[in-house]
């Protein structure tokens, strides 16, 4: 008599049904991530060149940008004739010191000048209610630590500024849309 080998089979084939399974769940993983450090990208390079349309800074000033979330955190910077490079994206360990440290010395490295810092505001230019609640509040938080900390650790000081990055979410969405129907890939290449 011969042994029944359909078993086997079966087994197999469950075991190769959640392998594919797990894989699309790890790829699906993968593709978030990868939009949301395209979104983190976009959104910083549309309120840098808001930044430097709309505020008065000193011209021909290298600049590092950072777009502070809970998640990832954003760098960028604007060369010397201005056109804007993304640096990196940071996960958000929650250390403000280390992570400031981090932003600091990749702006020293850069010979940036000033470092500005992205925070949410209503119509008015006041703080709404991201700023009194969680997301802004950890945004100012950083900017107070990150200037505390370029006061006294470093001779060569980066000024910081903060930034209101109202609507920059919407317009980086609708590019990143905009781009997907077109079927392009979204560059983050602006001039300052």
């Amino acid at each position: 008599m011969r042994p029944c080998t359909s078993h086997g089979k079966v087994q197999r084939g469950v075991a190769l049904k959640a392998r594919n399974v797990r894989l699309a769940h790890q790829q699906a993983q993968k593709e978030a991530n990868s939009s949301q450090i395209m979104l983190k990208e976009a959104l910083l390079a549309i309120w840098m060149l808001i930044l430097t349309l709309c505020h008065p800074f000193e011209h021909r000033r290298m600049r590092v940008g950072v777009d502070y979330g809970p998640r990832l955190i954003g760098l960028a910077y604007s060369d010397l004739f201005g056109q804007l490079h993304p640096i990196q994206t940071l996960r958000n360990t929650g250390d403000l010191i280390q992570i400031s440290s981090v932003v600091l010395t990749r702006a020293r490295s850069l010979g940036a000048a000033e470092v500005v810092v992205g925070v949410p505001s209503d119509f008015d230019g006041r703080y709404d209610h991201q700023v009194r609640n969680f997301n802004g509040q950890l945004c100012l938080n950083f900017s107070t630590v990150l200037s505390t900390l370029s006061l006294n650790k470093y001779d060569d000081k980066a000024k910081v500024f903060l930034f209101d990055e109202k609507y920059t979410t919407k317009e980086a969405k609708m590019k990143m849309q905009m781009d997907r129907k077109r079927g392009r890939c979204v560059c983050v290449c602006m001039y300052m």
